[in-house]
């Protein structure tokens, strides 16, 4: 399964521009179109997707909420960014991991190396 979770658009600059609906169903299209052109490469690799799913919401609550409502085996997220890049962007992989309450998180790097989320990441 491929997950693909956009948050709200709240700033009122885009929202002059389009209503709640547009943004929304804007939101929707192009998350259908990233899940579809991300699942050719697993697909040509011999892992089947067979769902694609978009959720709106909180990315870190969406990602669990999902992983046990599908009774999901794992989450698979690549490693979490270095601690100096955490300064400039929202850490969703290591919040999941401290979160995931029944469901394992593994993360994969860069070569495609998968292994179980370590506390030392936290």
């Amino acid at each position: 399964m491929l997950l693909l979770v956009s948050e709200p658009v709240t700033a009122p600059e885009a929202l002059r521009v389009r209503t709640h609906v547009e943004t929304a169903r804007f939101q929707a299209e192009c998350g259908a179109q990233i899940l579809h052109d991300a699942a050719q490469p697993l697909t040509a690799a011999g892992v089947p997707c067979q769902e694609k799913i978009y959720r709106k919401g909180d990315i870190v609550e969406q990602i669990g909420d999902v992983a046990e409502q599908l009774d999901c085996d794992e989450i698979v997220l690549p490693l979490p960014h270095g601690r100096i890049a955490m300064l400039l962007s929202r850490d969703v992989v290591r919040q999941v991991i401290r979160r995931a309450k029944g469901v394992p998180v593994v993360t994969i790097d860069a070569e495609r190396v998968a292994e179980k989320a370590q506390g030392s990441w936290l």
